[in-house]
């Protein structure tokens, strides 16, 4: 029953509190799910086609997931019919950006346009960072060991999320309950994304989309005190 409790802490949970469009203010916390039928995607521009605009065409996108796939973005010509946030990027994108995508769910990607939490918007560059994961109740935290002191809402891949719940269930018996902390000592790769307000109740910094694991080990279950980061 931990087991499967702790995957839905680690996956079911690890999204921001808000998603507004682009720069503006944050969405409330009960708002952090795409709007019914969306998709969401992160990943890297391959190619850019505007040339269906000068037709009141849809201008493409196509994006390379984090995931390995290759999915299409549309962005309608007419962007000032749309609700979606941020859609002027398309004449800034070239082929290396890396961007981030809630949209109409349709075959081979997303549109974004008809709802006001669409969006299009840049990611910020993938990275490697070292620090002390605590999942739990609510909470999926990454604090840096790098002495910022800077917290972030840590968002796991399905595959980290499970390499995750596998040392947990090394460390715990199964009777923890909802009550369970687990802490880990890690060195994850991923995006951070800034500007925004993330986590339950909205007390992040920044969310850290980690896609995997360069180092990751248990350092305690339930503790009474704050983990110090372990020596590099």
């Amino acid at each position: 029953m931990t087991r499967l409790f702790a995957l839905v802490l680690v996956v079911g949970c690890a999204s921001p509190a808000s998603d507004p469009p682009g720069d503006g203010p944050a969405r409330p916390a009960d708002s952090d799910a795409p709007p019914p039928g969306a998709a969401r995607l992160v990943g890297t521009v391959r190619s850019v086609d505007r040339r269906p605009m000068a037709a009141d065409g849809d201008a493409r996108i196509e994006v390379e997931t984090d995931g390995g796939r290759r999915q299409t973005v549309y962005v309608a010509a007419r962007m000032n019919l749309c609700e979606a946030a941020g859609l002027g990027l398309i004449t800034e994108l070239v082929p290396g950006d890396r961007i981030r995508v809630v949209g109409e769910a349709v075959e081979g990607g997303a549109r974004p346009c008809v709802d006001a939490g669409h969006l299009l918007a840049r990611a910020e560059a993938a990275g490697t960072y070292r620090g002390i994961v605590e999942v739990g109740f609510e909470r999926s935290a990454f604090r840096l060991c790098d002495g910022s002191g800077e917290t972030w809402w840590l968002t796991p891949s399905p595959a980290l999320a499970d390499r995750m719940v596998g040392l947990q269930a090394s460390r715990t018996t199964g009777d923890e309950g909802r009550g369970l902390r687990v802490v880990y000592g890690a060195t994850l790769s991923g995006d951070v994304r800034r500007g925004e307000v993330f986590g339950h109740l909205g007390p992040y910094v920044a969310e850290f989309s980690a896609r995997e694991a360069v180092a990751l080990e248990v350092l305690a279950v339930n503790p009474d005190t704050t983990v110090p980061c372990p020596d590099p």
